[in-house]
């Protein structure tokens, strides 16, 4: 599925599967609202937007790339959807990319639940469960997502791992139960953790 050109698209209680390079490609100045879709086993990218995307208990699962590519200038509006065993990253966050990401789950993907590098300062993330991904959240080259009342717990590697000038401010999450690191800061990475509950991490 292809929206372009400042076209809109309404999509509700629909499936697409087995794509590929991308399941949905939204890009200039488009505009797709998807209501219960569900995106899977694409051969590249589930969704690629470079446009404005809001989801509503969507899911995306089994993408051979990335599940979600928010990149130069795209807006997302998410909520209580779920991302799962995709083989890079849930969700990418480039450019200047923005928007809110509201009581989803990023499970069992390759690379991290989401991994950012937007400059954006509009771009955060509240109530969402990242587990059992390699990194829960990877902040870098330069990224600044604000994340609350999130879980970041069992995954492999770190809950959260900020690097190459990443800079997230974190607040009120729970960090716990990582085979690694709770928090890891490397490479330049910079942030601020705030009343959080780092418990119980192999490091």
């Amino acid at each position: 599925v292809q929206v372009q050109r400042g076209g809109t698209l309404l999509m509700e209680d629909g499936k697409i599967t087995g794509n590929v390079d991308y399941g949905l490609y939204i890009h200039d100045r488009a505009r797709a609202n998807l209501q219960r879709v569900q995106v899977y086993e694409c051969a590249g990218t589930g969704i690629h937007c470079a446009g404005s995307v809001t989801m509503d208990k969507c899911q995306v699962t089994r993408a051979a790339n990335v599940g979600i590519a928010m990149v130069g200038e795209g807006a997302v509006q998410m909520r209580r959807c779920t991302v799962t065993d995709c083989a890079d990253c849930g969700m990418l966050v480039q450019g200047t990319a923005r928007g809110t990401l509201t009581a989803n789950r990023f499970a069992n993907n390759g690379l991290a639940g989401i991994a950012v590098s937007s400059r954006s300062t509009e771009f955060s993330v509240r109530m969402n469960v990242l587990a059992d991904n390699a990194q829960g959240l990877l902040v870098f080259e330069g990224g600044t997502p604000l994340v609350s009342n999130s879980e970041l717990c069992n995954n492999s590697v770190a809950g959260l791992v900020i690097i190459s000038g990443g800079n997230p401010v974190v607040t009120s999450c729970k960090i716990a139960n990582n085979k690694g690191c709770g928090v890891l800061v490397d490479a330049d990475g910079l942030g601020e953790v705030r009343m959080c509950d780092i418990t119980e991490n192999g490091l």
